[in-house]
């Protein structure tokens, strides 16, 4: 068997191009590439020339999506080179790499696997003054045109020094690499005649002594090693996601000028110069032809004076800095997102996807013209359009599903049919995808089959409450009906008024939903009937012995049942509820902010006369009432509005009288909660208050106050607290 094992850099344009002329010399009848034995199959199974890359293959463990790699193959890299070669010569072909099964089950120790020419390419390149280890072997082995078989001797040879002043003990690599052993073996007693095996560099001296290596060593390497379940399917990729370092070790951070030098490998610069001034010009930069020229020029002056047979992207990207960017580094950053590392995304035949859901999710995004794109694009949704209705309750169902790819930026509001959404894809989606697959086929099965799996064992009512928005939103008409039975189920058991009313309040703003007509309407009311009715009957209850923060809590959900239930139809529902508040603002054991509170609400709502709102103002603020007390009171009378003290002298000159009656003492003890109660107030409502302070009595002073002989001095001392109290407010 003749072998020729040819070490390459991962996505190297130029190991890429080397690799392809030494294929045609060498006419191989055999070719192994550096793989988890598994992609063999995954390959073997589709036609490459119908593939746009870059994509990649996910291999992942079913019972756990943690458990995952990406194999990413661009156009120019090396090991898809050599499959399309493969496919286009007939020559058979195999992938030979430790299996996804072995590697899932194997637990690395801290450091293994990182050895693959990362670090050791890093020194080197910082020893010879580069920035980077990438940008070394650019320039020393992807830019430099040589014999392809003297170009792979010296990867060779430098592979082996640095292994032997560098290299370490790895367990994880030499497990692999004893399997890539065995699948030369397997090979030669094949009868292969020649045998090309395509690796990372930094395997290559590994692989050509294998015949020094007995191969019970290696069996006896690999035994017994735990293992998981595989399954691999074929995705787009992106160009700013080859720097992933997951399944190939060596991630690339310039792929868009690694697909630039692939597709004019003879190009000295001229064509990249044009693609930047014209992304320049589209933002309204005046970058001239002048400006190209000089910049070429430059570039090849810095290539030059640094001893380099070309300009590569240093060169280039420093020259456009000086010329085109006159300094300023914050414009270099456009030309490294647009075309240094680039926007492309690849694409996968439709039949390529193994799982029935990822295929349904093709088909719809190309039915609705989504992209799948590495950067926000923004898609305004008139829902009266029906196509776009449609785009609409797939992107909400995709939500639903755990699949972020959209934001929903602004969303429809009262007199408007409106939706924005924010769309970016990131390669990682389809794990997400993959992982509800076991819901359904369809995009539409899946996500009515997940909301039924998630309420059934949900205990909590108010997030049932918000599956049902969602599934409406969604259009998953079947999952409400089996939510709001379970919703049924639990407040049967519930006599949590808190969790009652915040079931109950978004249940009465879907009810008034237009959608909820294509349902059964009667389901949904029935529920905020029995709902309603068991609030009714047990909130005087839940008020009874509340500290402030519960108080206050409670009340911010009764003041919100409180505005939808003004909006119901059913009358007697609605008389049920007030008898209720009326009942809780006149028991005077209640804690006084709640009964302050309810009873603002009743006089707002045209509930409670003002005669009445004043003798239960005079009876909160009597002289045998504790003051803590008073001031809770009028807290929650006063809460979210002070208008009313505005408006009715009579109520003002109650409360005027009862602080102009407090001690010192009592006055410095309350005041934190006074300005907390007015704080709030909208500062015109606050002047407005000041300015009544300071002229004293209102004009609606009683027969009995009005025969009172006026104490001047008494109410210039009650004037000065009030304006202190007013100012700290």
């Amino acid at each position: 068997m003749n072998l020729h094992i040819l070490g390459i850099r991962h996505h190297g344009v130029g190991s890429g191009a080397h690799l392809l002329r030494r294929l045609y010399e060498i006419k191989p009848d055999h070719i192994i590439i550096e793989g988890p034995v598994e992609l063999t199959d995954t390959v073997a199974g589709v036609d490459l020339t119908e593939f746009k890359p870059p994509v990649a293959i996910l291999g992942y463990n079913p019972a756990d999506l943690s458990q995952s790699l990406f194999y990413p193959y661009a156009a120019y890299s090396p090991e898809w080179q050599a499959l399309l070669y493969a496919q286009e010569h007939g020559v058979e072909y195999t992938m030979a790499d430790m299996p996804l099964k072995f590697q899932f089950g194997y637990t690395r120790e801290e450091g293994e696997g990182v050895g693959e020419q990362t670090h050791p390419i890093d020194e080197i390149a910082r020893l010879e003054g580069y920035e980077s280890g990438e940008l070394w072997w650019e320039h020393r082995f992807e830019q430099r045109r040589s014999d392809p078989a003297e170009h792979f001797e010296a990867v060779m040879v430098l592979m082996r020094t640095l292994r032997e002043h560098y290299g370490r003990e790895d367990g994880y690599n030499d497990i692999r690499e004893a399997f890539m052993r065995e699948a030369i073996r397997s090979a030669k007693g094949a009868k292969r005649e020649r045998v090309v095996f395509v690796c990372g560099a930094w395997h290559a001296p590994a692989l050509e002594a294998y015949a020094d290596i007995p191969a019970k060593a290696d069996k006896e390497l690999i035994k017994g090693l735990p293992s998981a379940k595989v399954e691999t399917t074929w995705i787009p990729w992106l160009n700013s996601r080859l720097s992933w370092r997951s399944g190939y070790g060596a991630g690339i951070d310039s792929a868009g000028w690694y697909d630039y030098l692939h597709r004019y490998p003879e190009d000295d610069g001229t064509i990249w110069l044009y693609k930047a001034s014209k992304l320049f010009r589209k933002r309204k930069m005046d970058i001239s032809t002048a400006h190209t020229i000089e910049t070429l020029r430059t570039a090849h002056s810095l290539a030059a004076l640094r001893g380099l047979s070309r300009a590569g992207l240093r060169e280039l990207s420093d020259a456009i800095l000086t010329v085109m960017c006159e300094g300023d580094e914050i414009l270099l950053d456009l030309i490294r997102d647009e075309l240094i590392v680039g926007k492309a995304i690849g694409k996968v035949p439709e039949n390529s996807s193994t799982l029935p859901l990822l295929g349904d999710f093709e088909a719809s995004i190309k039915s609705y013209r989504l992209k799948k794109l590495d950067e926000e694009k923004s898609y305004t949704l008139d829902l009266r359009n029906e196509t776009h209705l449609a785009k609409s309750i797939f992107l909400h169902r995709l939500a639903i599903l755990g699949l972020p790819w959209g934001r929903l930026a602004a969303s429809h509001t009262k007199g408007t049919f409106k939706e924005v959404w924010v769309l970016k894809w990131q390669p990682g989606y389809e794990l997400e995808l993959i992982d509800k697959a076991i819901w359904g086929n369809s995009v539409e099965s899946a996500t009515q089959n997940y909301i039924r799996d998630m309420a059934a064992r949900s205990q909590d009512s108010v997030e049932l409450g918000r599956l049902i928005d969602l599934s409406l939103t969604a259009r998953l008409f079947e999952s409400v009906s089996f939510l709001i039975e379970r919703i049924d189920a639990l407040i049967s058991l519930s006599h949590d008024v808190s969790q009652l009313i915040a079931t109950l309040l978004p249940l009465m703003v879907i009810s008034r939903y237009d959608d909820i007509r294509k349902l059964d309407k009667s389901i949904l009311e029935t529920l905020i009937e029995a709902l309603i009715v068991k609030i009714t009957v047990n909130l005087p209850n839940a008020c009874y012995g509340l500290e402030y923060t519960s108080a206050k809590e409670l009340l911010t959900l009764i003041a919100s049942l409180h505005e939808e239930m003004r909006l119901i139809e059913e009358q007697e529902r609605y008389d049920a509820w007030i008898r209720t508040l009326e009942s809780i603002a006149r028991d005077m054991t209640m804690p006084t902010l709640i009964r302050g509170r309810i009873t603002s609400l009743l006089f707002n709502a045209k509930h409670l006369e003002l005669d009445e709102l004043k003798l239960l103002l005079s009876q909160a603020l009597s002289t045998g009432a504790d003051t803590l007390d008073s001031v809770y009171w009028i807290e929650g009378l006063l809460e979210g509005s002070a208008v009313i003290l505005l408006i009715d002298d009579n109520l003002w000159n109650i409360l005027y009288g009862w602080l102009e009656g407090l001690s010192d003492e009592e006055f410095d003890h309350i005041l934190p909660i006074l300005r907390r109660t007015f704080s709030g107030y909208d500062p015109k409502i606050r002047r407005d208050l000041g300015a009544k302070a300071k002229a004293g009595l209102g004009q609606g002073e009683t027969d009995e106050q009005q025969q009172v002989e006026f104490d001047t001095a008494r109410a210039e001392h009650s004037l000065e607290k009030i304006k202190g109290w007013l100012y700290y407010a």
